[in-house]
């Protein structure tokens, strides 16, 4: 049982003491001195509540005798003494703040306690601390081989585990600096594979789903990092691009026939035309168009043909167009 005791309030700006309030329930020198005219007995009550009067009487006459409002109260993790005073200046409550050693310490001296519990059967445990309380514990029982190191990062990774699930804003301690350091430079596995799949994959379902390209399409179904090693000419030559005149009939700068009358596709020239009768491949059927451009761009020597019948149908541009250019969709101008 405590006689005596001691309330002051600190600045936080200077650290100096702004007000002091001693109490105490007896006095020996006064019981002995019978004449004494003086009583030092200031207070009347158990010991556990003199630190609640005691803040009570500094914070009542702070406006009166310091000409002061004090705004936050810091202390341990008894809340008597702040019931007391949070609304003392009425509208504008007191707010209370932890003190840092204070948390520091009960969160210790729960977990040592938690220890010593479980020493005979557990050997990693956490606790979770809520206004004084204890709203959550962990504990993992661990075999004699393992070491004091790996029981520490596995309660760390437990109370990660449970804040991440908690959705909440949490403060996470531990006293062992070697699991710190451990985290610090943990090595978090790249994701440059997992980008380059998900890179593939939404491609695949543009080119999958899309409007254009189709021709290439029916040709390369699954799209995919690796070169193809196609020239200039042999994509020209597959997607119908120029010099062909069923290609320039889309701009109406050439009508759909070659100079030999029939229509001027890729494929015209490279197996009916008689023009350019050097360069030619056997003419596939209906059917089998799509598998013979497939081997025809698969081949290194059908490849090398194509390249030399652009090459041949650009050079001679005048020779394989026909004579009247006019569009067959427009009017011929006379």
């Amino acid at each position: 049982m405590s006689l005596n005791g001691c309330v002051s309030v600190i600045s936080i700006d200077t650290g100096k003491i702004l007000d002091l309030e001693v109490m105490t329930q007896y006095c020996k020198m006064c019981e002995m001195n019978i004449k004494c005219d003086h009583e030092c007995s200031n207070y009347k009550g158990s010991s556990g509540n003199m630190e609640s009067v005691g803040a009570f009487r500094i914070f009542e006459r702070s406006v009166m005798k310091r000409e002061l409002q004090y705004t936050e109260y810091y202390g341990d993790g008894d809340s008597k003494a702040f019931l007391k005073v949070k609304d003392i200046y009425g509208e504008e409550t007191v707010t209370k703040l932890e003190c840092i050693g204070h948390v520091q310490k009960r969160v210790g001296s729960r977990l040592r306690k938690l220890k010593e519990n479980q020493r005979a059967r557990w050997k990693s445990a956490f606790c979770a601390i809520e206004i004084q309380a204890v709203t959550k514990t962990w504990k993992a029982k661990l075999t004699l081989a393992n070491t004091v190191f790996q029981a520490e990062i596995l309660a760390l990774k437990a109370a990660i585990q449970w804040t991440d699930t908690a959705n909440e804003e949490d403060n996470i301690w531990s006293d062992s600096e070697s699991i710190l350091q451990a985290v610090k430079s943990l090595y978090v596995k790249s994701k440059e594979s997992d980008l380059a799949e998900l890179s593939l994959s939404r491609w695949q379902a543009e080119w999958d789903n899309g409007e254009t390209g189709r021709s290439m399409f029916s040709i390369i179904l699954k799209i995919s990092n690796k070169q193809q090693h196609w020239s200039r000419e042999c994509i020209q030559s597959e997607t119908g691009h120029e010099p062909f005149p069923s290609f320039l009939n889309r701009f109406g700068l050439h009508s759909t026939n070659g100079g030999c009358g029939e229509i001027g596709n890729p494929l015209h020239y490279a197996t009916r035309c008689p023009l350019p009768l050097s360069y030619q491949h056997k003419e596939p059927s209906p059917q089998f168009i799509v598998h013979w451009w497939k081997s025809a761009l698969s081949r290194k020597l059908s490849r090398r043909n194509i390249d030399r019948l652009i090459k041949f149908l650009a050079t001679n541009e005048d020779l394989i167009k026909s004579q009247n250019t006019t569009p067959s969709h427009t009017s011929a101008l006379k």
